[in-house]
């Protein structure tokens, strides 16, 4: 049993979703929603639609209300945590999670065979995706720290937890995880803090909960936890080097061709609903955004925000036309 647990993003959430409906494979949704959030989709009828759509799905509030929380990751895993500390989902227990908490997330694998079962963790209790894709690049890595990215006297064991982990997406054993101490595991110097005097005792508890502390708890190996880094392949995006121009087309197009044989593809929001005009064209051929436009399909006519869905449609079609310059281009130059 696979459990995918979301950060609803409004707009965003729609084509996650649309990518899971008649996914094969044996796994339950688990949806966070800020109230506001909540109360309109549950207005307008996403939410029933979404009851509908999945034999399994489960919806929590969160106790926080801005979008934009720094800890999102800390706050959603310990208010799972909580919840599900003395009972069990239907069917079978939880084992295997796969935690994302930002962006316009596809999952377009087989949830069956790509995803790890829990005897090929290697005893690892959580996989780390990397912030930098071509970090053992043998060229472009030394790009990281040329544009500052990185700051090369810190060891590579002592980097803070951003410099190499995205605080986004993680792979939890949850076997394993469930059992480790909130106290060490969420709260700088393990204790829970009031944090907002008119919220309940258990929404500050989970309001204090940090990513930073949650990371460095297995940067640091803390009682001897193990982590791991999960393969590129598990979780594709566009690299801080490519929205940045620091590499060229050819290497842009390899990287939308890499997002498409990927298990799961993440985009920022705000770019997938900018204009084709308003984007560098490197960032424009990098991304497919065909996959997005594929979805459409899959979400209820009068649930589609239709001036978004136009936005990609004319996105996908124009990056084809470019794509297809750059090519003829680069092999009359001899460069392909």
């Amino acid at each position: 049993m696979i459990d995918i647990i979301l950060f609803v993003e409004k707009i965003n959430i729609e084509y996650t979703l649309a990518s899971l409906v008649n996914k094969p494979g044996n796994y339950r949704v688990h949806l966070f929603f800020i109230p506001a959030v909540y109360d309109e989709y549950e207005a307008d009828g996403r939410i029933k639609w979404i009851l509908s759509e999945f034999r399994e799905v489960y919806i929590y509030q969160t106790p926080w209300v801005f979008k934009k929380t720094r800890d999102r990751m800390a706050r959603i895993l310990l208010q799972f945590k909580e919840h599900w500390k003395d009972k069990q989902p239907k069917g079978l227990p939880i084992e295997r999670c796969i935690v994302s908490v930002a962006g316009s997330r596809l999952f377009l694998g087989d949830l069956d065979k790509d995803v790890p079962k829990l005897n090929q963790m290697n005893g690892n209790i959580v996989y780390f995706t990397r912030q930098f894709k071509y970090e053992n690049h043998p060229q472009y890595k030394n790009y990281y720290n040329i544009i500052g990215l990185q700051n090369p006297p810190i060891p590579e064991d002592k980097r803070f937890a951003t410099d190499k982990r995205d605080r986004e997406f993680l792979f939890v054993d949850w076997t394993k995880f469930k059992d480790l101490n909130n106290n060490v595991l969420f709260f700088p110097n393990r204790k829970a803090t009031i944090r907002d005097a008119s919220l309940s005792n258990h929404d500050n508890y989970i309001n204090s909960a940090k990513t930073d502390t949650l990371y460095n708890y297995f940067i640091n190996k803390t009682n001897e936890a193990k982590s791991g880094f999960m393969p590129l392949y598990f979780n594709m995006s566009v690299d801080k080097l490519i929205v940045m121009e620091a590499i060229g087309a050819k290497d842009c197009i390899n990287n939308q061709i890499a997002m498409r044989k990927a298990f799961s593809v993440t985009i920022d929001g705000q770019a997938l609903w900018e204009d084709w005009e308003g984007m560098s064209t490197l960032f424009g051929l990098a991304v497919p955004w065909d996959l997005w436009a594929q979805q459409l399909d899959n979400i209820p006519l009068n649930m589609r925000w239709q001036i978004f869905n136009e936005k990609i449609l004319v996105k996908a079609e124009k990056q084809k036309r470019h794509v297809r310059k750059v090519v003829e281009a680069g092999y009359l130059l001899g460069k392909i």
